[in-house]
This record gives structure tokens, sequence and C-alpha cells, in this order.
């Protein structure tokens, strides 16, 4: 414990001093670029590090329990399954966001692309040459983008790999929103500033998850994920307990499929959205986060409504709900950004006094 206290003090003022010599002095690109891949996270795991480095005497115990410092097998351990679950993520994600284009296109009697070629179209970006605008601050604009990949991480620490609280992947969804706000205004372009205007307004779909969030605490007691897997085993599956809120947490899935009829950040009137101007390495990040944000809400689905699952069950679950997204979004319009609010709002709502009526009605256990 001593050492890691020792080594996160290094690398927690390290990385401090290289994010702030950032932005005080202008530095060259590549020394901007450098800080922001590896100074910003290791400004995050060295304090991270650091507050459990030494737990109180009455906490040593507790501290064990603990699902990140009582890691089986210890700290090296936690690393290495974070690591092989984010590849996971990434690639399994990046492979269902290509099957969901080919849905798309079978549906549109079109070929459609190879189901890789998503997963080859991400790593693509990480090998061109990386261009910056002259309208942007480099350090707002590099940073946003490597915190966008760096949240989508976290939830897969809080999910997959922890099963801590659900209110920490909803806090890393609601994160989210507000990086996908700012790094559309970080490009300076008028298209990515129009997206993250948009982003503000379709802000108000975020109540339905937490809506649905609240409904499985309600039910279940807990907002821990472990404790929720646990339920289905003697109630049986959530789906069929709170079906409306399962109704409303696969909206937010709808809304956040590629093409979807909600996807009004990233509207073709918009080119690509808060992506424009995003160019090499950023944009290839921007296309890591989106993979392993599509896989993590559907693991959270799943688990949450339909209990525990082996990775078969997984898999399959995830390729069921890519299929239904894809014929959903090849067969329906995008909608303007004013009725895709309203549509998702009334949706809401309609789940939502369905479930009050249904809890308060006895119909829930």
């Amino acid at each position: 414990m001593a050492s890691q206290k020792s080594i996160s003090i290094i690398l927690l003022v390290l990385s401090t001093v290289a994010i702030l010599a950032c932005l005080v002095i202008n530095l060259d690109a590549w020394i901007v670029y450098t800080v922001a891949i590896f100074g910003i996270p290791t400004w995050i795991l060295s304090l991270g590090l650091l507050t459990m480095a030494k737990p109180a005497p009455e906490d040593a115990e507790e501290r064990i329990k603990e699902p990140f410092t009582g890691y089986k097998g210890g700290i090296m351990n936690l690393m290495a399954e974070i690591l092989i679950q984010v590849v996971i993520a990434f690639l399994a994600g990046s492979l269902l966001l290509g099957l969901h284009r080919k849905v798309m296109a079978r549906v549109q009697k079109r070929p459609g692309p190879p189901i890789v070629q998503n997963l080859i179209h991400s790593l693509k970006f990480f090998f061109k040459e990386t261009a910056f605008p002259k309208t942007v601050s480099k350090v707002f604009y590099i940073g946003i983008t490597f915190i966008l990949a760096l949240i989508w991480i976290v939830g897969v620490i809080a999910g997959p790999v922890a099963h801590d609280s659900l209110l920490i992947l909803f806090g890393v969804y609601a994160v989210y929103k507000i990086v996908e706000h700012n790094s559309g205004s970080s490009s300076g372009s008028p298209y990515g500033k129009l997206s993250c205007v948009r982003a503000v307004l379709s802000a108000a779909t975020e109540l339905p998850l937490f809506a649905a969030i609240v409904f499985v605490y309600l039910v279940t007691g807990t907002m821990n994920i472990g404790e929720i897997i646990a339920y289905p085993s003697v109630h049986g599956p959530l789906v069929f307990s709170i079906p409306l809120a399962a109704v409303m947490f696969f909206m937010l899935i709808i809304t956040k499929s590629p093409y979807s009829p909600f996807a009004i950040t990233k509207d073709k009137v918009l080119i690509s959205g808060f992506e424009t101007e995003h160019f090499g390495l950023l944009r290839g990040f921007m296309h890591f986060s989106e993979a392993i944000a599509w896989y993590v809400m559907l693991w959270v689905f799943l688990t949450i409504f339909f209990g525990p699952l082996n990775a078969v069950g997984y898999l399959i679950g995830m390729i069921v709900i890519t299929f239904i997204t894809g014929f959903i979004n090849a067969t329906t319009p995008i909608f303007s950004p004013n009725h895709s609010v309203m549509t998702q709002i009334t949706i809401g709502a309609i789940c939502f006094f369905g479930t009050v009526l249904m809890i308060f009605t006895g119909v829930v256990a």
C-alpha cells in the first residue's frame, strides 16, 4: 500500500504539472497531443488509486470486500480484467454496429457493407493523420475527445467488471451528454455547434431513463447491479414485472443507435454532427467510444431486465436487439428535433404513469 501511495502521488503531481503547462504555455501540438492521450487518464487513475491506497484501521476488513481494492488477485488482476473487458466491449460493439448497418441495408434492399467494415473503419482512423482546425482550442478540443472515450471505459468498469451501482452508470450517461455537447462546440464548426444545441434539447429524454432506474429500485429494493442480478432467480425477470420500464430503457437504446429516428444530433443535414471536424486519432477515439457505449447499454438492459445470462445468452440478446433496432431505423424517417423530443417524452410519460398504476394496484409484486 505504501509503494502504491508513493507512485500515485508522483503520477498525480507529474500529470497535474503537464496539464497545467498545456493550459498556460503555448506548446507545440504534439506535446499537447501527448499530454491529452497520457496525462488526463494518468491524472484520473492516480487520483483514484491514491484515495484507496490506505484504508482507516477500522475499515480494513470492509476494504477487502470492496470490488476494486479487494479484487481477487490484487490490483494487477483488476487492471487485466478491465483491459480484457474494454477490448471485448470495443470488438463486440463494433461488430454489432456493423451488423446493425447490414440489417438496415437488407431491409432497404441494398447489399450493404460487410459486418466487419465498421470495425475496420474505426481502426483505420488510428493510423490516419490528425489535423487541427484553426478555430479550436487544442487542449479543450483534444481533451474532450479522450474524456468521451474514458467515460465509457468507466461504464465498463462499473458494469461488467465490478457490478456496481446503477446510479454510476446513469452518471456516466449524463456526463456523456455533457461531453457530447462540448465536443460539438469545441471544433468551431457550425455543424458541430448546431449538433451541440440539439444535444441540449435532447437532454429531456434522460427523464425516462431515470424513471426506469427508479422503478427498478422500487421493485428490487437496491441499486447494486450484483444484487439486481440475483433478484430474478427468486422473483423472475424484471421484464415481466415492470415491462413498461423496460420499454423506457429500450427507447434509450433506439435513441443511441445509428440512423435512429431520434438521432437529431447526427442528422444528415449536420454532416456528422458533433463528430464533424474531428480527424485521425480523435475520430478513431469517437468511434471507439460509440462501440463501447453500444455494448454497455445492451449489457445493462439485458442484465437488469432479463437477469443473469451466460456469454451465449448475452450474445444472442445483443444480436436480437441489434436486429430490432436496425429494422426500426431502416423503416422510420428521422424526426425533426421538436417531434423527436415530444415523441420520446410522450412515450416515456405513458410508460411512467402505466408503471406507477401497476405498482399501486398491486400488479407488480
